[in-house]
């Protein structure tokens, strides 16, 4: 089995806020390494209607903005992540999608921007999911710890489906959904449902995110796999962050557990 994991591990302290993000991502905030501010060489070249949809409010907490890099993230989580900040945050990008439909944003030097994520769904994924990972069964956060990344490792290492290992890795559901969002893709939503055949993958709360990303697609309910970019196989060599680096991983070097940071999407060149 072809297999290629990556989950995200932070931890943090820093003030709640709940201010909500009253102009949509048209927002700076330096200390949390982002900035959506829209420059004033692509607003005069923007149409109104798409810089208006950009800057309408979002429900959701400031806080979602905070960079996952930074120390400061996990305690704000439970304040930022809830289903009203999902569903906002999803309708904000859908309207701004149609509001800048037929605009060539790479021609105004905003192919990395915030706007272009929002507009590609791939904003929601990031901001959201990737951070407000819950347990399908409990609700509560998931909090992805080194002896997972162990768990995944001995997983994807596994000769056969029917390993032990497999199975452990197969009935965390935080697991495989932090497995499935770091590497948002239709191959590996495919390779997990191969590799855990009891897993229902239809009841991942962010499987809509997704398809309006444009990453799968459903017919009548169902996952089906389209743009496939990314696989669950087996764990390669260090990579750089940038966009389209390929799939995340984890790696072993000596006897370290090593989370390879390249990213799928490039998301991180989108902070600062």
């Amino acid at each position: 089995m072809r297999r290629s994991l990556s989950v995200v591990f932070i931890t943090l302290i820093i003030p709640l806020t709940h201010a909500l993000l009253d102009t949509g991502f048209n927002i700076t905030k330096p200390s949390w390494l982002f900035n959506g501010i829209l420059p004033a060489s692509a607003t005069d070249e923007l149409p109104a209607a798409c810089i208006s949809a950009y800057t309408e409010p979002i429900n959701c907490n400031t806080t979602i903005l905070i960079s996952p890099n930074l120390d400061t993230k996990n305690e704000t989580l439970e304040d930022s992540c809830n289903p009203t900040c999902a569903a906002s945050l999803l309708n904000f990008q859908k309207k701004l999608k149609d509001a800048c439909a037929g605009i060539d944003l790479r021609d105004l030097n905003l192919d990395t921007s915030w706007l272009e994520a929002a507009v590609d769904g791939e904003a929601g994924v990031l901001l959201y999911w990737k951070q407000c990972v819950r347990d399908l069964k409990t609700n509560v956060l998931c909090m992805i710890t080194e002896e997972d990344y162990v768990i995944a490792w001995n997983a994807v290492s596994a000769d056969t489906a029917s390993d032990a290992s497999v199975q452990r890795f197969c009935a965390d559901n935080c697991l495989t959904q932090s497995v499935v969002l770091n590497v948002p893709s239709a191959e590996n939503l495919e390779d997990l449902r191969e590799m855990c055949s009891d897993i229902e993958i239809e009841e991942f709360p962010f499987i809509d995110a997704m398809v309006f990303a444009n990453l799968i697609e459903e017919d009548n309910g169902a996952v089906v796999a389209v743009g496939m970019n990314a696989s669950l196989g087996p764990p390669g060599p260090p990579e750089g962050i940038g966009r389209s680096s390929g799939a995340a991983s984890v790696g072993r070097v000596g006897t370290e557990v090593v989370v390879v940071a390249s990213v799928a999407w490039g998301f991180a060149v989108l902070y600062l």
